[in-house]
């Protein structure tokens, strides 16, 4: 080899390979780029591929020095193309270790096999079901043991495999735990099919619930049926959904004839499309039911019932479902010939009635919110107790500590969702403590909730006041705060509670007010029948004072002796 120290460049002589390629030092020359003379010559930029790629030294050729340029430009190629692989290369880092995060970070037990049923990944929550350990990948499924009572696991998969549908199925575990298992096909960016994927994701909770809302139906239902009157339930659209027993017996239908809007069909026809309609305008309004019909029994004679439906709202003022009773009347309509003394007699058998079926609501009321109290509220302090322990631990520290604080937030609402439902069925406080300390806590908590503000002035209620009179009481204040906050645009109410020898109510507003005959004459009355009817079982007073624009007051009077 020759040096040319003007230029500074290596030189090397050109020699002939055995497949008449010419090579010089650093550089590869293809045949098809030597001209007549053996020089070198340009050619099209081939695509640079791995066997394509041309390696480039400084060098000169055989009739003088490579322009140094064209060197240049291809070594800036090939380090860009070492640049983009090196990019590639990071990327596809990342992106494997998001993915090992995110395995690791599901609390989902989730596990990816291949088309032979063979393990290729899992998440750690599947050793909480499988006997399973890291050296367990590519080991077929089917030989690995878990803790489910789940003999078709296999099959599942591969039916999956099969027929490219889900499977999902509610399994329990040998030591009581459920879990709804999802079986689906694995699909690659290249949408082909690549074997399945398993979830197992946890119910046990949920289960628990379901079942403590079954016996709490099934409770419901037995004291529906002990009732004497025709009781049953509507959708919020106004289609019945569940009958008593006493409703079957006396009209003689079968369940799947009363459903929906059945009950039509044992009205009288002269009285069956005002009912419909009185009834369907309630539905619209959302305001409670009451009127007298003809409903035929099951030996095809009619009698007059009193029909009472009330709307069950949830938290937003929104009608949830409705509950609805039929009191037989037949005696109040043919007692016109009777004497005032059997009219009294037989209109205070029908008060008692009533009023017994006020208790049992009351009582089941009590009885729901008790549950939910003491039964749920339990296993929602339980379920707390033991998350706030992992989220201490070191293991969940090191895993799991972002899914810890979600779920005890969720839980949290959850817990005040419930115990919110069991006070507004019936507080705890009114049997516990007494009219004046439920009231204390309804009216702050009334005001936290509505931003009303309510003025409440009390006097003598330190003893405790028989326990129809606190119920009444307290439903009657309970129901007028409530009209005020939907209906009437104050935003300050007074309360005033006295007992002397009888409890006196005032609730007063400045709100938009309304015609209190028009209201009772159009059964549009925000809930004023139901407190009348509740006042006068306790042998009291009810009174209702309103006007379009000048507020409302409602009096109530109730003697505390005839109680006693």
């Amino acid at each position: 080899m020759e040096t040319n120290a003007q230029d500074g460049v290596a030189d090397s002589s050109i020699s002939e390979g055995g497949d008449g390629k010419e090579t010089q030092a650093g550089r590869v020359v293809r045949p098809e780029k030597v001209g007549k003379r053996g020089e070198a010559r340009k050619s099209p930029k081939a695509p640079k591929t791995g066997s394509d790629l041309l390696v480039v030294g400084i060098g000169a050729s055989a009739g003088g020095l490579a322009p140094l340029e064209e060197m240049q430009a291809v070594n800036e190629e090939l380090l860009g193309v070492n640049q983009a692989l090196k990019i590639k290369i990071e990327d596809l880092s990342h992106a494997n270790s998001d993915l090992q995060n995110l395995i690791f970070s599901n609390d989902v037990a989730t596990i990816f096999l291949d088309r032979q049923m063979r393990v290729k990944r899992y998440t750690p929550r599947v050793a909480n079901l499988f006997n399973i350990i890291p050296t367990d990948s590519d080991r077929p499924i089917m030989h690995i043991t878990h803790k489910m009572l789940y003999d078709t696991l296999v099959q599942d998969a591969e039916s999956v495999l099969s027929s490219l549908s889900q499977i999902t199925r509610e399994v329990q575990t040998t030591e009581g735990e459920w879990y709804i298992v999802r079986v689906l096909p694995y699909r690659t960016v290249e949408d082909r099919i690549g074997g399945v994927v398993m979830t197992f994701t946890g119910i046990t909770e949920h289960k628990r619930v379901e079942e403590v809302l079954r016996v709490s139906e099934e409770s419901f239902r037995a004291v529906a049926n002990l009732a004497p009157n025709l009781l049953w339930r509507n959708d919020p659209g106004g289609k019945a959904t569940w009958y008593n027993q006493q409703w079957l017996e006396y009209t003689g239908q079968k369940p799947e004839e009363a459903q929906g809007y059945g009950w039509l069909d044992v009205i009288h026809p002269d009285d069956r499309e005002q009912a419909r309609a009185t009834f369907m305008a309630a539905i619209e309004s959302g305001q409670p039911l009451r009127q007298e019909d003809r409903i035929r029994g099951a030996d095809g004679s009619y009698r007059w019932f009193l029909i009472r439906a009330e709307p069950v709202l949830d938290e937003n003022g929104k009608v949830i479902e409705w509950y609805g009773a039929a009191t037989d009347v037949e005696e109040q309509h043919t007692a016109l010939d009777m004497s005032e003394a059997d009219v009294v007699s037989r209109t205070e058998d029908l008060r008692k009635l009533s009023s017994r079926l006020l208790v049992a609501q009351e009582d089941e009321r009590r009885h729901i919110a008790r549950e939910l109290h003491d039964e749920i509220g339990q296993y929602l302090t339980g379920l707390r107790f033991m998350l706030e322990k992992l989220s201490t631990s070191s293991e969940q520290q090191e895993g799991t500590e972002g899914q810890i604080a979600p779920s005890l937030e969720v839980l949290s609402d959850l817990t005040e969702r419930v115990r919110n439902l069991a006070l507004d069925l019936r507080p705890t406080m009114l049997d516990d403590l007494g009219l004046l300390h439920a009231l204390l806590w309804y009216v702050q908590r009334y005001q936290t909730q509505t931003g009303i503000e309510v003025s409440f002035h009390h006097m003598g209620l330190e003893g405790r006041l028989p326990t129809d009179v606190e119920t009444a009481v307290y439903r009657v204040v309970q129901e007028a705060l409530t009209n005020v906050a939907r209906h009437s645009e104050s935003r300050q109410v007074t309360l005033q509670l006295f007992s002397d020898g009888q409890v006196t109510a005032v609730i007063e507003d400045q709100g938009k007010g309304f015609d209190v005959a028009e209201a009772f004459a159009r059964h549009t009355s925000t809930g004023l029948s139901s407190m009348r009817e509740r006042v006068a079982l306790v042998g009291g007073e009810f009174s209702a004072e309103s006007s379009p624009g000048r507020g409302t007051t409602i009096i109530v009077n109730i003697p505390i002796a005839s109680n006693s």
